[in-house]
């Protein structure tokens, strides 16, 4: 693979993340709009509760494969390769196995589905579902995101028509088993058709190292060791810990408006993560897997960050339009002030993820170590209740995204002074002097509209309301 072709991949990579997962969010949207209408509420709440559960469980059980994979690869050769995924696989089916009857004790216990049926689809479509991710981040490795996104787009459109349909033929008592079922067959479609294309691809790929596999293990190991640490260190600083923690701290009534701040924010990360994807680590463990790798990284680093600032600085436009009207948007001042302390910190770490990606390429566990040492006070203030007394709310939201950017300042710091990297301020000061002029001029655009719709709104409200009221009352 040739160095300009190594770049127009990872572009493509990042251009069909952004259109799988839009399209992915749309679907995935009115399916459920469409299933909460028509469903009971039983059906919907099972539904909902095998779904969260499934794949809260399969983030947790990654075990830091998600960031060793990509990593390890590209550096093996042809027939060391296939040992890898041999391996790869092997364990992820291990970990499956292991935490299946985990999952099905929590379905049989908190959502209470003693149906044996429902358990028994629902445990397949739990294995399936991780084989899928493994053979998701296989393909992505190789840079297949435009054959895999395509496929999965297309299974998954398939996979709703006909669920929607059953919503019309079958019977309520019928509805959940059939709609899991389907579920699980288009998982084993995506998982079977993603195994062929991979295959293909595997065998076509030369790599330029040949390194041994048994050489390689105990990095592997260590580095997805570090990595799953490092993953579940910055959830301790997120939604999913921070909701039940803020709740038993400081009460349910702001723990809710952290969530309601937290979930508005989590649209514009979410969107930047997914885009992302693992292509940032992909494209820099094929520069590394390269002989001239001293000479291409700086050059591949550049691409990535502009790359990355290109995704951001529109997100960042669309928030400043937000502050600007902030006081039409949002009835609660204190909301759009967590708001946007939650939603320019996350922006602003996406920015500088690649300083860390090139610590955790490089292996520089050490510098990682040191980086997360002010997080990991803030953590011990947060647990022994020092920061939210002290601070209350906000100022602990403001210290949590304070200090998680010192931290990969702190890597930004290491990486320029080992590799000589460098942020591409030109190009996005540039760029966001341009997305700043457009934000004014949308202001001043909606500022004309507010009139016009101040005199409308009750009359909107009102038939809204009389449309949605007797669906609500059935």
């Amino acid at each position: 693979m040739t160095t300009q072709e190594l770049f127009n991949n990872f572009s493509r990579g990042i251009n069909w993340n952004a259109t799988s997962y839009i399209a992915y969010k749309i679907l995935v949207t009115l399916f459920t709009f469409t299933l909460y209408r028509y469903a009971t509420a039983e059906t919907f709440s099972y539904w909902a509760n095998i779904n969260s559960t499934l794949f809260l469980l399969l983030l947790w059980s990654d075990f830091g494969l998600r960031k060793s994979i990509p990593r390890f690869l590209p550096e093996l050769a042809h027939n060391q390769r296939h040992l890898f995924i041999r391996h790869a696989i092997w364990f992820q089916a291990l970990i499956l196995i292991g935490l299946l009857p985990l999952f099905a004790y929590y379905l049989w216990i908190f959502p209470r589905i003693h149906n044996t049926y429902i358990l028994a689809i629902s445990s397949g479509l739990f294995i399936t579902e991780g084989c899928v991710s493994l053979m998701r981040l296989l393909c992505h490795t190789y840079f297949l995101h435009r054959p895999f996104n395509i496929l999965a787009t297309s299974i998954m459109i398939l996979e709703i028509g006909i669920t929607l349909s059953m919503l019309i033929i079958l019977e309520e008592q019928k509805l959940l088993s059939v709609m899991l079922g389907v579920k699980l067959c288009a998982s084993i479609i995506l998982l079977v058709l993603a195994s062929i294309l991979f295959a293909r691809r595997h065998k076509s790929y030369s790599g330029t190292h040949t390194t041994s596999w048994d050489s390689m293990r105990g990095k592997f190991i260590k580095h997805s060791g570090i990595m799953w640490v490092n993953t579940n260190l910055k959830s301790l600083s997120e939604r999913n810990f921070l909701v039940p923690f803020f709740t038993y701290a400081i009460g349910p009534v702001y723990a809710n408006i952290f969530k309601v701040a937290n979930d508005a924010a989590l649209l514009f990360y979410r969107i930047l993560i997914k885009t992302v994807g693992s292509a940032d680590t992909v494209l820099l463990a094929h520069v590394q897997a390269r002989e001239d790798r001293g000479i291409l990284m700086p050059i591949a680093f550049t691409k990535l960050t502009t790359k990355v600032a290109a995704i951001c600085l529109p997100l960042l436009g669309v928030i400043f339009v937000i502050f600007l009207q902030g006081d039409y948007l949002f009835n609660d001042p204190f909301i759009f002030r967590l708001f946007l302390i939650m939603s320019c910190g996350y922006i602003a770490e996406v920015l500088l993820l690649p300083y860390e990606r090139i610590l955790e390429i490089n292996h520089n566990y050490w510098l990682l170590f040191l980086a997360y040492i002010p997080y990991g006070i803030m953590l011990v203030l947060l647990f022994t209740q020092q920061l939210n007394m002290i601070l209350g709310l906000l100022g602990a939201i403001i210290c949590i995204h304070i200090v998680r950017l010192v931290s990969l300042c702190m890597m930004v710091a290491f990486a320029h002074y080992h590799y000589h990297l460098k942020f591409p301020f030109r190009y996005f000061l540039k760029h966001a002097f341009i997305y700043v002029c457009i934000a004014l001029c949308t202001h001043s655009s909606l500022e004309y509209v507010k009139p016009w719709y101040a005199q409308r709104a009750p009359y909107i409200v009102a038939y809204l309301h009389n449309r949605i009221k007797p669906y609500y009352h059935s």
